[in-house]
């Protein structure tokens, strides 16, 4: 299961105007009640200019997202943590301000994360108070055995997130395809519906029981002459780090 990336645009920021990309053939996504787990730990993360991204809770302080959405073009470089905000459905929709961030390599340059190193392109938001929702644990999974729960029905593949076309509702794509592995930096692709504001939305792993993972971070759209593929950091690029950031409070996801 390999695929080499021929050309990925990274999924923008959501603002007003934005043309849409990233639906690969029919729009699949459906909304989804945001008060129940594990879409309740899901919301946006808000930029000081006015779009948004999507992160995902994985510790009680600590929001997953896409690194490239925190680089600001016009000052060239990366924003402060406490510019941005973290604003999820199933939190009471209050706003939960930042006050630290956790990148992969603290000097990255845009380029290092979005072209050149994108298994970089994640980041953790670390905010200033406890999120009442429970947090998605992230799962390291081989491509292999991903094939397998999915091949004989034990688990449905799902992206979710806020989209430019519904900023205030949460969508998902459920039952989605998982593609393969890139040649490039080892990325998930797949074939879960994301647009503008869908950028740092997990790729979920739902299992019966209402139980979930998380699975990697949805950062780009592949191109080539016969398709276009989601593309996204699978947990096994932030699963050390981010066992050590979360660790630092005290707290870990159950089932780590």
């Amino acid at each position: 299961m390999c695929a080499a990336l021929v050309l990925v645009t990274v999924l923008g920021v959501s603002a007003s105007g934005g043309r849409l990309t990233g639906i690969l053939g029919v729009d699949d996504r459906t909304p989804v009640d945001a008060d129940l787990w594990p879409w309740s730990a899901i919301g946006r993360v808000n930029l000081p200019a006015g779009g948004f991204c999507t992160g995902a809770a994985i510790g009680p302080r600590h929001v997953l997202t896409a690194a490239h959405c925190l680089y600001d073009h016009q000052r060239r470089s990366w924003l402060a943590a406490g510019e941005l905000e973290f604003v999820a459905a199933g939190d009471g929709g209050r706003e939960a301000h930042g006050e630290d961030l956790v990148f992969a390599l603290d000097d990255a340059t845009f380029k290092d994360i979005a072209v050149e190193r994108p298994s970089r392109n994640w980041a953790i938001l670390i905010v200033d108070r406890d999120l009442l929702v429970r947090p998605i644990p992230w799962r390291v999974i081989s491509a292999s055995d991903l094939a397998g729960l999915l091949g004989d029905g034990r688990a449905t593949l799902a992206r979710a997130g806020y989209s430019e076309d519904s900023a205030d509702r949460l969508s998902a794509h459920i039952g989605c395809d998982m593609a393969g592995i890139s040649d490039l930096d080892g990325m998930m692709l797949h074939g879960c519906d994301a647009t503008l504001g869908d950028a740092g939305s997990p790729i979920l792993l739902l299992r019966p029981g209402g139980e979930a993972d998380l699975l990697a971070v949805n950062v780009a759209v592949q191109h080539d002459a016969e398709a276009s593929l989601g593309v996204a950091v699978p947990a096994s690029a932030f699963d050390e780090i981010a066992r050590r950031t979360v660790r630092r409070n005290g707290f870990l996801p159950s089932g780590f």
